[in-house]
């Protein structure tokens, strides 16, 4: 799925023919002159829309193809007679963009797992280990791969499907399902016993500050001090170890920001589950190791770009490494309401 469009230039042997070439005889200009048939314009139809994410990017795609074929007519038509190979233009790629697995991804061994709501992790340990976490406990299942190579494809469908790839040159890969859940991949060579793969589970149900309070998470006094920290455009860092549910805490405390405010939200990979009506998602970019051209996106990129989008706040998934710097910038520039989060055992570790 991983495509790129790259612009058509002129080859060296071809401007040395436009620049040299003698003017036109009376006999070509007459023939230049002369009537030339031109094929109807094909205009690719425009699909149903019926509302659905995937559906508006599958209407953004036959858009953008309409108006390709119209850029290809009208240079048809400027170059009436004249050659033109490899000219067209194209858009390779549109359609395979994606904000998660399509729903059509078979999990194989793994579907009883993740439509269980009582999971929270799933943790693949090579095709004989397989292991879910319930209520803060590991437990080994008995489910099984049938071999190395049905584990691989399983792993290779999970990042196809949010464009991708997974191979010798990349073992290491984030991704995402259609619901939500956080996927982390690692490959041979790098994983010596077969795939490994993590899948972090988010609930269904929308956790709350309230629903946090009910269960014993936070104190009636702290939530309501977060409530308005969030109304007032407080910026926030958000600490605790790997598990300590600082992206459950980060969607909570969200649900209070404004829904004018325009928000940017910057991740790795996708997970955080906002309802404000104005947001835009932003996801860091891999390098395709089989181009030479095609160039990372990382954090700070996105951060430093976030800045120039007009934003009333922005939110980075979470900070490990030089975007910190950035994102420290940002809120100590008029940015005001910002919220990340860091892996830190207390808030003096974190600053």
């Amino acid at each position: 799925m991983e495509s790129q469009s790259v612009p058509y230039q002129e080859s060296p042997e071809e401007e040395q023919e436009i620049i040299h070439m003698p003017p036109p005889t009376a006999p070509e200009m007459q023939a230049e002159q002369a009537p030339v048939h031109q094929e109807p314009l094909t205009v690719p139809k425009e699909p149903q829309y019926s509302g659905s994410i995937e559906d508006a990017m599958t209407h953004l795609a036959a858009a953008i193809d309409r108006s390709a074929a119209v850029l290809n007519a009208c240079a048809d038509q400027v170059n009436v007679g004249k050659k033109r190979e490899g000219r067209d233009v194209s858009f390779v790629g549109t359609s395979d963009v994606s904000f998660g697995a399509s729903g059509a991804i078979d999990l194989g061994p793994l579907q009883p797992l993740v439509d269980d709501d009582t999971i929270n992790d799933i943790l693949v340990n090579g095709p004989d280990q397989v292991y879910v976490e319930r209520s803060g406990q590991v437990q080994l299942t008995d489910v099984r791969f049938s071999s190395h190579q049905e584990l691989f494809e399983l792993a290779n469908n999970i990042v196809a499907a949010v464009g991708r790839k997974l191979d010798n040159r990349r073992p290491l890969v984030d991704a995402r399902l259609l619901d939500g859940s956080r996927v982390n991949i690692v490959a041979p060579p790098l994983a010596i016993d077969g795939v490994s793969i993590s899948i972090r589970k988010f609930a269904k149900e929308k956790i709350t500050l309230d629903s946090m309070v009910q269960s014993g998470c936070l104190s009636e006094q702290l939530a309501n001090f977060l409530k308005i920290a969030a109304q007032a455009k407080v910026n926030m860092v958000i600490c605790g170890g790997t598990g300590s549910g600082k992206t459950t805490l980060l969607n909570a405390i969200s649900q209070h920001i404004r829904i004018e405010d325009r928000i940017v939200t910057i991740e790795d990979s996708a997970e955080l589950q906002l309802q404000q009506p104005h947001i835009v998602r932003l996801e860091t970019k891999i390098p395709d190791v089989r181009s030479n051209t095609d160039e990372e996106v990382n954090m700070r990129d996105l951060v430093k770009n976030a800045l120039r989008m007009r934003p009333d706040r922005i939110i980075v998934g979470e900070v490990r490494g030089p975007e910190a710097f950035d994102m420290i910038q940002a809120m100590n520039t008029g940015h005001d309401g910002s919220l990340t989060t860091i892996h830190a055992n207390t808030p003096r570790d974190g600053l």
